[in-house]
């Protein structure tokens, strides 16, 4: 299982499309490049461009990778999503009340509960180093 841009972009709008939809925003439309490179950054991975991210680069990602950059883009695009609910208000109108601001808390308790479960399933959410030892001797062997 390969991981492909257009795979990739559909699991990101699947997971984010109802919060997209309470602050206006239409997944279809919405620039997930910026999220999805920032992930692949994040992992180590290259990309030609800050906020654009093609096809032959998310295929560079190991499937044994792809859970985490989508969580990580999953992370960027909530963080994203988060600051364009920070400008909205609370509506009234006669009897019709929409309460936004208070989506700005909620999409903040998601944010922490998303990093507190990557921090869990990743470390830092970066890749994990190995280290060894490595002996070197420098004098001669006697035999």
């Amino acid at each position: 299982m390969t991981a492909t841009l257009s795979g990739v972009k559909s699991v990101l709008e699947k997971r984010t499309s109802k919060l997209m939809a309470a602050v206006d925003l239409d997944a279809q439309t919405f620039d997930i490049d910026d999220p999805l490179a920032y992930a692949m950054r994040k992992m180590g991975y290259s990309v030609a461009s800050v906020g654009v991210v093609t096809s032959s680069e998310v295929t560079t990602v190991p499937d044994s990778d792809v859970n985490q950059l989508l969580d990580l883009a999953e992370l960027r695009l909530l963080e994203t999503l988060y600051n364009e609910v920070l400008t909205l208000v609370t509506v009234s109108f006669g009897s019709r009340s929409q309460q936004l601001s208070d989506m700005s808390l909620r999409l903040r308790l998601t944010i922490d509960g998303k990093r507190k479960a990557l921090e869990r399933e990743y470390g830092d959410g970066l890749p994990e180093l190995e280290a060894g030892v490595i002996d070197l001797y420098f004098g001669e062997a006697n035999d």
